[in-house]
């Protein structure tokens, strides 16, 4: 009995000590006092600082609430969504509260919570409620900032993907968390219309809209707090009038697209003097970096909006089936077309003559027999059928001529014993009165038939 006592405070105090280490570590982890290079999660002090006196008011609101939760008089508020264009600073601007606020920051990006493959179903919801339920086990003051948080919640409905159950769970917490004042939770996204639509009904009331500053000076401020720094400067010749007219013609720029151009230009600073105490950015280097810029924009073509991979899916399957359509257009127009051919040739069959000079068949039905026969027309069986009825006249007009020439019929010979009587009978007219006739006369005589024979008696 002394010894399971002993075994249950020693495992007692072995908890107690776990809970503690991993407070200190999440505490200390967390709550980033300034280092010298006065960051927290990569966004420097003086960048939070400037974007937050840009924010709008109902982000500013936020602060007022952690600071004291009776302000609003809302307690259940303990979540809010920040959307906007990439590179507007909704990341910079939810630490930025946590500091105006003082509270404790954990800033998650939701990469770290995803799971795919064999045996990880529904793992990456699991990740997430257990990452939540260790930040409020603690019972300290703690702003949660999940970046990017459409990944968790986008195509909820997609069975390829587990982000049904992240949903839920996700949205479920967020419920369960209602008058708690030690815990808020901010997410940021690109875009909010990808949200299943449960989330979309708790998030009417506290999404907040954030862009970037188009006011030309405080772009200009903006864009000499990211270039400058402690080594980097502008040269004399980059005075505010040129700033000004570069700033206006980056006016699609965000803070993100100033710091990569910060970066390239001082790269070709480097490039051109070496390592130097000061780097002095003149107006070819900043004109040169927006010029690789702009070039990388074109490249990737970064005004076209990305697909995801459930818009590839339902596009490869709209290419399958747009190929399957046709394909079965195909089909029935060819056997519409035989058909027709068929009815057309039973037509003619039932309308050939027989004239006693020779059989051949018509021309062909005519458009009243079509349409007892083969019905109402639609436009394209109306084009196909007068198609083939003036190939099918075509054919019997070869045939007939064929027909002619091989076989003359009764009443040509006829024609031409006509015409061969009546020269014979001038002949003898001729003869009777001893006169001779004229050589075109006797050479026209038709040298297929013979001279027709009289008896004497008659001359």
């Amino acid at each position: 009995m002394a010894v399971k006592k002993m075994s249950w405070r020693c495992s007692n105090q072995a908890l107690s000590l776990t809970f503690l280490l991993s407070f200190i570590s999440l505490f200390s982890m967390e709550k980033q006092s300034p280092l010298p290079q006065e960051r927290l999660f990569g966004s420097t002090f003086k960048a939070m600082s400037e974007v937050y006196e840009d924010a709008p008011q109902r982000a500013k609101r936020i602060v007022t609430h952690l600071k004291d939760p009776e302000a609003c008089d809302s307690p259940e508020w303990r979540y809010a969504l920040l959307y906007g264009e990439p590179g507007c600073g909704k990341s910079t601007l939810s630490k930025a509260i946590g500091v105006e606020a003082d509270w404790l920051v954990k800033f998650i990006p939701c990469g770290e919570l995803q799971s795919e493959g064999e045996n990880q179903r529904n793992q990456t919801g699991i990740n997430l409620y257990n990452c939540l339920k260790d930040i409020i086990r603690f019972q300290v003051r703690t702003l949660v900032v999940l970046d990017e948080v459409n990944e968790l919640m986008e195509g909820s409905d997609d069975s390829h993907k587990d982000t049904g159950f992240t949903s839920r769970t996700f949205w479920n917490f967020l419920d369960s968390q209602a008058g708690n004042d030690k815990f808020f939770l901010i997410g940021t996204m690109n875009r909010g219309y990808t949200l299943p639509k449960p989330m979309k009904s708790r998030a009417k009331g506290c999404s907040i809209e954030i862009e970037a500053p188009k006011d030309p000076q405080k772009k200009l401020r903006m864009f000499e707090n990211i270039v400058g720094t402690a080594r980097t400067v502008f040269d004399e010749e980059c005075d505010e009038e040129f700033l000004l007219d570069f700033i206006e013609g980056t006016s699609d720029f965000n803070g993100r697209d100033y710091g990569s151009l910060a970066v390239e230009a001082r790269g070709q600073f480097v490039d051109e003097f070496g390592k130097q105490n000061k780097i002095r950015l003149a107006k070819r280097h900043l004109l040169s970096a927006l010029e690789v810029i702009r070039k990388t924009e074109r490249d990737f073509k970064y005004d076209k909006d990305e697909i995801s991979e459930e818009k590839r899916r339902h596009k490869q399957n709209m290419k399958l089936q747009k190929k399957h359509h046709q394909e079965s257009l195909e089909l029935q127009k060819k056997h519409f077309v035989q058909s027709q051919k068929a009815q057309v040739e039973m037509a003619h069959s039932s309308n050939s003559v027989n004239l006693g000079l020779g059989s051949y068949t018509s021309q062909g039905p005519t458009a009243a027999s079509k349409k007892k026969i083969l019905g109402s027309f639609t436009e394209e069986q109306q084009i196909i059928s007068d198609e083939l009825d003036q190939e099918s006249a075509r054919v019997n007009a070869e045939k007939e001529r064929r027909y002619r020439e091989e076989h003359p019929s009764l009443l040509t010979q006829a024609f031409d014993t006509v015409e061969e009587f009546s020269r014979s009978t001038i002949r003898l007219a001729l003869r009777q009165f001893q006169l001779e006739p004229e050589a075109p006369l006797l050479e026209a005589s038709s040298s297929q038939a013979e001279q027709p024979s009289f008896p004497a008696e008659e001359e």
